[in-house]
C-alpha cells in the first residue's frame, strides 16, 4: 500500500503497487477503526487484479482508520497483509449545511427568519441535533445567540436598535464536539 488519503471530495483514496506474482486475480481491501481497541482489520471489498486504486465511500467519521490489502492468486492462495496505513477522518461538517431561506425586517422592530431543515436520512447513525443561531450587531463579531430543537426552523428576533446592521448565521450542533459548517452570514438593517 503506497497511499491512503482523504481527498477533496471526502472520499478515502487508496493506491498500491501491483503484486510481483503473475497469477494474482484479485485484491482484498481491509479496514480497521484505530480508536476502537477491540477493532481488527476487516475485509470491506474485493477488486480485480487490474486495479491499483480504490475509493472507500462508506467509512466511519471522526476517527482514525487503518487500511491494508492482500493479494489473492488463481488457486485462492492469499498473501500476508500489506503494510497498514493510517488516515485521520474528521467529522464531515460540510455535509450538514443549513442556510437561511428567509430573513425579513418588520416595522415592529423584529427580524423574521426561516432556515432549511436537515434531511434525517442523510444523518449518520440518526444522531440527534439542534440548530444554533449566531448574531452580531454592527461590526461586532458573531456570537452564539440561541439554540433550537431539530423540529424548529423559524424565529422572530425582537431587536432594540434602528438603522443598525444585524448579522445572522446558523449551523447544526450534534454534540459537544460535532457541528455542521456555519452558514453564510446574512445581514439586515432595521429602519
Amino acid at each position: 500500500l503506497t497511499q491512503a488519503i482523504l481527498d477533496e471530495e471526502e472520499k478515502v483514496y487508496l493506491s498500491w503497487k501491483n503484486s510481483s506474482a503473475t497469477d494474482v486475480v484479485k485484491y482484498e481491501i481491509y479496514r480497521k477503526d484505530n480508536k476502537d481497541s477491540l477493532s481488527i482489520l476487516k475485509l470491506i471489498d474485493t477488486i480485480s487484479s487490474e486495479e491499483v486504486e480504490y475509493y472507500d465511500l462508506n467509512y466511519p467519521t471522526k476517527t482514525q482508520l487503518s487500511y491494508a490489502i492482500k493479494a489473492v492468486d488463481d488457486f485462492n492462495n492469499i498473501s500476508e497483509l500489506s503494510n497498514a496505513l493510517p488516515i485521520n477522518i474528521p467529522f464531515p461538517k460540510n455535509k450538514y449545511n443549513v442556510n437561511f431561506q428567509k430573513l425579513l425586517a418588520n416595522k415592529g422592530m423584529s427580524v423574521e427568519m426561516e432556515w432549511n431543515k436537515l434531511d434525517k436520512k442523510t444523518i449518520e447513525n440518526q444522531m440527534n441535533y439542534k440548530y444554533q443561531l449566531f448574531r452580531s450587531v454592527g461590526n461586532e463579531e458573531l456570537q452564539f445567540f440561541k439554540e433550537f430543537n431539530e423540529s424548529e426552523n423559524t424565529f422572530k428576533d425582537n431587536v432594540d436598535l434602528k438603522n443598525v446592521l444585524y448579522n445572522y448565521a446558523i449551523r447544526v450542533k450534534f454534540d459537544e464536539e460535532r457541528f455542521g459548517a456555519l452558514s453564510e452570514v446574512k445581514s439586515i438593517i432595521i429602519q
